[in-house]
Protein backbone atom coordinates (compact mmCIF):
# COMPACT_ATOMS: atom_id res chain seq x y z
CA UNK A 1 0.00 0.00 0.00
CA UNK A 2 1.38 3.43 -1.03
CA UNK A 3 1.60 6.30 1.54
CA UNK A 4 -0.07 9.67 1.15
CA UNK A 5 1.61 11.89 3.74
CA UNK A 6 -0.49 15.86 3.78
CA UNK A 7 0.99 18.73 6.17
CA UNK A 8 -0.97 20.83 7.70
CA UNK A 9 1.10 23.25 6.43
CA UNK A 10 1.07 26.73 9.09
CA UNK A 11 0.37 24.36 12.00
CA UNK A 12 3.54 22.67 10.89
CA UNK A 13 5.95 26.01 10.68
CA UNK A 14 4.30 27.16 14.02
CA UNK A 15 5.37 24.16 15.78
CA UNK A 16 8.92 24.28 13.88
CA UNK A 17 9.60 27.71 15.12
CA UNK A 18 8.75 27.49 18.34
CA UNK A 19 11.22 24.67 18.61
CA UNK A 20 13.78 26.79 17.51
CA UNK A 21 13.03 30.10 17.74
CA UNK A 22 16.33 30.86 19.18
CA UNK A 23 18.33 30.02 16.40
CA UNK A 24 19.84 32.84 13.81
CA UNK A 25 22.29 32.99 10.88
CA UNK A 26 26.23 34.53 11.51
CA UNK A 27 24.25 37.51 10.08
CA UNK A 28 21.65 37.53 12.48
CA UNK A 29 18.59 36.58 10.72
CA UNK A 30 16.20 34.14 12.11
CA UNK A 31 16.72 30.43 10.75
CA UNK A 32 15.17 27.87 12.83
CA UNK A 33 12.25 27.48 11.10
CA UNK A 34 14.15 26.97 7.96
CA UNK A 35 16.44 24.28 9.52
CA UNK A 36 13.43 22.43 11.20
CA UNK A 37 11.47 22.62 7.64
CA UNK A 38 14.52 21.09 5.76
CA UNK A 39 15.43 18.67 8.33
CA UNK A 40 12.00 17.52 7.88
CA UNK A 41 12.57 16.86 3.93
CA UNK A 42 15.29 15.32 4.70
CA UNK A 43 13.75 12.76 6.69
CA UNK A 44 10.86 12.11 4.63
CA UNK A 45 12.09 9.00 3.04
CA UNK A 46 13.37 7.60 6.39
CA UNK A 47 11.43 8.21 9.24
CA UNK A 48 8.05 9.43 7.56
CA UNK A 49 8.41 7.56 4.32
CA UNK A 50 6.01 8.74 1.60
CA UNK A 51 5.42 7.98 -1.99
CA UNK A 52 2.79 10.90 -2.43
CA UNK A 53 3.02 14.64 -0.46
CA UNK A 54 0.89 17.77 -0.48
CA UNK A 55 1.45 20.84 1.79
CA UNK A 56 -2.36 22.05 2.78
CA UNK A 57 -2.06 25.75 3.09
CA UNK A 58 -4.59 28.01 4.66
CA UNK A 59 -6.40 30.64 2.75
CA UNK A 60 -5.74 34.70 3.50
CA UNK A 61 -9.04 36.57 4.95
CA UNK A 62 -12.23 35.42 5.84
CA UNK A 63 -13.44 31.65 5.73
CA UNK A 64 -16.70 30.31 5.99
CA UNK A 65 -16.31 29.83 9.82
CA UNK A 66 -15.38 33.74 10.38
CA UNK A 67 -18.47 34.51 8.88
CA UNK A 68 -20.52 31.95 10.87
CA UNK A 69 -18.48 33.20 14.11
CA UNK A 70 -16.22 36.73 14.05
CA UNK A 71 -15.25 35.35 17.09
CA UNK A 72 -13.68 32.30 15.31
CA UNK A 73 -9.86 32.58 16.11
CA UNK A 74 -10.09 35.63 17.13
CA UNK A 75 -8.12 34.68 20.16
CA UNK A 76 -5.04 34.07 17.90
CA UNK A 77 -2.26 36.70 19.10
CA UNK A 78 -0.14 38.71 15.99
CA UNK A 79 2.63 36.02 15.21
CA UNK A 80 6.30 36.95 16.03
CA UNK A 81 8.33 39.50 13.58
CA UNK A 82 11.00 36.26 13.05
CA UNK A 83 8.38 33.90 12.53
CA UNK A 84 6.21 36.14 10.04
CA UNK A 85 9.95 37.03 7.96
CA UNK A 86 10.59 32.57 7.57
CA UNK A 87 7.19 31.73 6.67
CA UNK A 88 7.40 33.07 2.70
CA UNK A 89 10.88 31.33 2.86
CA UNK A 90 9.48 28.20 3.69
CA UNK A 91 6.52 28.46 1.31
CA UNK A 92 9.09 29.36 -1.40
CA UNK A 93 11.47 26.34 -0.37
CA UNK A 94 7.76 24.19 -1.15
CA UNK A 95 8.00 25.88 -4.45
CA UNK A 96 11.08 25.97 -5.80
CA UNK A 97 11.62 22.07 -4.75
CA UNK A 98 7.90 21.24 -6.96
CA UNK A 99 6.67 19.73 -4.38
CA UNK A 100 2.62 20.06 -4.53
CA UNK A 101 1.10 22.71 -2.19
CA UNK A 102 -3.06 23.49 -2.20
CA UNK A 103 -4.75 26.65 -0.94
CA UNK A 104 -8.52 27.10 -1.54
CA UNK A 105 -9.86 30.82 -0.42
CA UNK A 106 -12.22 31.14 1.87
CA UNK A 107 -11.09 27.50 3.20
CA UNK A 108 -8.59 26.60 5.71
CA UNK A 109 -6.02 23.53 5.63
CA UNK A 110 -8.48 21.38 7.89
CA UNK A 111 -11.05 20.94 4.62
CA UNK A 112 -8.57 20.34 1.95
CA UNK A 113 -6.96 17.78 4.19
CA UNK A 114 -10.95 16.15 4.49
CA UNK A 115 -11.46 16.57 0.97
CA UNK A 116 -8.29 15.15 -0.08
CA UNK A 117 -9.09 12.18 2.64
CA UNK A 118 -12.34 11.92 0.94
CA UNK A 119 -11.56 11.45 -2.78
CA UNK A 120 -8.59 8.83 -1.76
CA UNK A 121 -9.82 6.57 0.88
CA UNK A 122 -11.37 4.26 -1.14
CA UNK A 123 -8.31 3.54 -2.66
CA UNK A 124 -5.42 1.12 -1.95
CA UNK A 125 -3.93 4.02 0.03
CA UNK A 126 -2.57 5.10 3.33
CA UNK A 127 -3.23 8.22 4.23
CA UNK A 128 -1.00 10.28 7.15
CA UNK A 129 -1.97 13.53 8.19
CA UNK A 130 0.58 15.63 10.03
CA UNK A 131 -1.19 18.18 12.37
CA UNK A 132 -1.77 18.69 16.00
CA UNK A 133 -5.15 20.20 15.34
CA UNK A 134 -8.03 18.43 17.29
CA UNK A 135 -10.84 18.41 14.60
CA UNK A 136 -8.52 16.40 12.41
CA UNK A 137 -9.00 13.44 14.45
CA UNK A 138 -12.52 13.01 12.96
CA UNK A 139 -10.63 11.90 9.80
CA UNK A 140 -9.04 8.63 11.09
CA UNK A 141 -10.00 5.27 9.93
CA UNK A 142 -8.14 2.04 11.33
CA UNK A 143 -5.66 1.04 8.27
CA UNK A 144 -6.01 3.97 6.30
CA UNK A 145 -5.98 7.32 7.98
CA UNK A 146 -4.18 8.24 10.41
CA UNK A 147 -3.15 11.74 12.89
CA UNK A 148 0.64 11.94 13.24
CA UNK A 149 1.80 14.47 15.76
CA UNK A 150 5.21 16.18 15.07
CA UNK A 151 5.58 17.52 18.48
CA UNK A 152 5.23 14.05 20.43
CA UNK A 153 6.23 11.97 17.18
CA UNK A 154 3.14 9.68 17.70
CA UNK A 155 0.98 8.57 15.48
CA UNK A 156 -2.70 8.58 16.42
CA UNK A 157 -5.21 5.61 14.74
CA UNK A 158 -9.08 4.70 16.27
CA UNK A 159 -7.99 3.17 19.15
CA UNK A 160 -5.33 6.30 20.01
CA UNK A 161 -7.60 8.51 19.62
CA UNK A 162 -10.10 6.66 22.09
CA UNK A 163 -7.11 6.55 24.51
CA UNK A 164 -6.23 10.62 23.64
CA UNK A 165 -9.33 11.71 24.22
CA UNK A 166 -12.48 9.10 25.67
CA UNK A 167 -14.43 9.34 22.40
CA UNK A 168 -13.89 7.31 18.61
CA UNK A 169 -12.99 9.67 15.87
CA UNK A 170 -16.81 9.25 15.13
CA UNK A 171 -17.90 11.66 18.26
CA UNK A 172 -14.92 14.05 18.03
CA UNK A 173 -17.44 16.94 16.47
CA UNK A 174 -19.52 16.35 19.02
CA UNK A 175 -17.01 16.24 21.79
CA UNK A 176 -15.29 19.58 20.62
CA UNK A 177 -19.09 21.13 20.61
CA UNK A 178 -19.26 20.36 24.36
CA UNK A 179 -15.78 21.38 25.48
CA UNK A 180 -14.74 23.93 23.05
CA UNK A 181 -11.37 24.32 21.28
CA UNK A 182 -9.52 27.54 22.84
CA UNK A 183 -6.86 26.86 20.01
CA UNK A 184 -9.83 27.68 17.88
CA UNK A 185 -11.64 29.99 19.95
CA UNK A 186 -14.04 27.82 19.99
CA UNK A 187 -16.69 27.91 22.77
CA UNK A 188 -18.43 24.89 23.86
CA UNK A 189 -20.73 24.27 26.66
CA UNK A 190 -19.37 26.56 29.75
CA UNK A 191 -18.53 24.06 32.84
CA UNK A 192 -18.67 20.73 31.20
CA UNK A 193 -14.99 19.19 30.57
CA UNK A 194 -13.73 16.43 28.93
CA UNK A 195 -14.70 14.20 31.35
CA UNK A 196 -18.26 15.28 31.46
CA UNK A 197 -18.29 15.05 27.71
CA UNK A 198 -16.88 11.68 27.76
CA UNK A 199 -19.64 10.67 30.07
CA UNK A 200 -22.22 12.53 28.05
CA UNK A 201 -21.25 10.35 24.87
CA UNK A 202 -20.84 6.90 26.57
CA UNK A 203 -24.84 7.50 26.81
CA UNK A 204 -25.56 9.48 23.92
CA UNK A 205 -24.89 8.85 20.39
CA UNK A 206 -24.73 12.41 19.55
CA UNK A 207 -25.31 16.48 20.34
CA UNK A 208 -28.31 16.10 18.94
CA UNK A 209 -29.34 13.04 20.82
CA UNK A 210 -28.22 14.71 24.37
CA UNK A 211 -30.37 17.63 23.47
CA UNK A 212 -33.45 15.62 22.41
CA UNK A 213 -32.73 13.41 25.55
CA UNK A 214 -31.58 16.35 27.98
CA UNK A 215 -34.96 15.08 30.60
CA UNK A 216 -32.59 11.63 30.67
CA UNK A 217 -29.71 13.57 32.25
CA UNK A 218 -29.70 12.81 35.90
CA UNK A 219 -27.11 15.49 36.95
CA UNK A 220 -29.22 18.63 37.46
CA UNK A 221 -25.98 21.15 37.07
CA UNK A 222 -25.17 19.40 33.75
CA UNK A 223 -28.36 19.87 32.50
CA UNK A 224 -28.44 23.36 33.59
CA UNK A 225 -24.97 23.91 31.64
CA UNK A 226 -26.06 22.20 28.51
CA UNK A 227 -29.55 24.32 28.30
CA UNK A 228 -27.73 27.45 28.84
CA UNK A 229 -25.07 26.79 26.54
CA UNK A 230 -27.23 25.42 23.80
CA UNK A 231 -26.82 27.65 21.30
CA UNK A 232 -22.87 27.88 21.14
CA UNK A 233 -23.22 24.03 21.48
CA UNK A 234 -24.42 23.87 18.31
CA UNK A 235 -22.26 26.65 16.61
CA UNK A 236 -19.08 24.74 17.79
CA UNK A 237 -20.18 21.57 16.19
CA UNK A 238 -20.73 23.47 13.17
CA UNK A 239 -17.13 25.49 13.73
CA UNK A 240 -15.62 21.76 14.06
CA UNK A 241 -17.27 20.28 11.20
CA UNK A 242 -15.04 20.40 8.44
CA UNK A 243 -15.75 20.78 4.55
CA UNK A 244 -14.91 17.81 2.38
CA UNK A 245 -15.97 18.74 -1.28
CA UNK A 246 -12.65 20.66 -2.62
CA UNK A 247 -11.57 19.56 -5.80
CA UNK A 248 -7.93 17.80 -4.83
CA UNK A 249 -5.47 17.39 -7.72
CA UNK A 250 -4.50 13.83 -9.48
CA UNK A 251 -1.87 11.96 -6.73
CA UNK A 252 0.44 12.07 -9.86
CA UNK A 253 0.60 15.95 -9.11
CA UNK A 254 1.69 14.80 -6.00
CA UNK A 255 4.34 12.04 -6.29
CA UNK A 256 7.36 12.48 -3.91
CA UNK A 257 10.47 12.86 -6.55
CA UNK A 258 12.29 10.52 -6.92
CA UNK A 259 15.69 12.55 -6.45
CA UNK A 260 15.90 14.54 -3.12
CA UNK A 261 14.29 17.59 -3.77
CA UNK A 262 16.75 19.41 -1.18
CA UNK A 263 18.87 19.49 -4.49
CA UNK A 264 17.00 21.99 -5.80
CA UNK A 265 17.25 24.77 -3.01
CA UNK A 266 21.25 24.46 -2.03
CA UNK A 267 20.90 28.25 -2.11
CA UNK A 268 18.54 28.53 0.61
CA UNK A 269 20.41 25.80 2.50
CA UNK A 270 23.67 27.82 2.19
CA UNK A 271 21.69 31.02 2.95
CA UNK A 272 20.65 29.75 6.01
CA UNK A 273 23.99 27.89 6.98
CA UNK A 274 22.49 24.48 7.05
CA UNK A 275 25.97 22.99 6.38
CA UNK A 276 25.34 19.11 7.29
CA UNK A 277 22.85 18.59 4.91
CA UNK A 278 24.81 20.01 2.38
CA UNK A 279 27.52 17.90 3.04
CA UNK A 280 25.40 15.22 2.47
CA UNK A 281 23.79 16.23 -0.73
Amino acid sequence: MKTLTIIDTFGFFFRLYYAMSGLRTRDGKPSGMVHGFANFIDSLKGEYESDYLIFALDSKGETFRSKLDPNYKKNRPTPPDALLAQLPICIKMIENMGLCSMGVEGYEADDIIASAVKKFKDEDIFIRVVSHDKDLYQLIKNNKVEIYSPAKKESYDEEGCLEKYGVHPSKIRDFLAIVGDTADNIPGVKGIGEKGAKNLLDEFESLEDIYENIDKISNPRTQKLLLESKENAFLSKELATLYYDLEIPNLEKAKFPSSNPLLKITGTLEEYSLNRLLADL
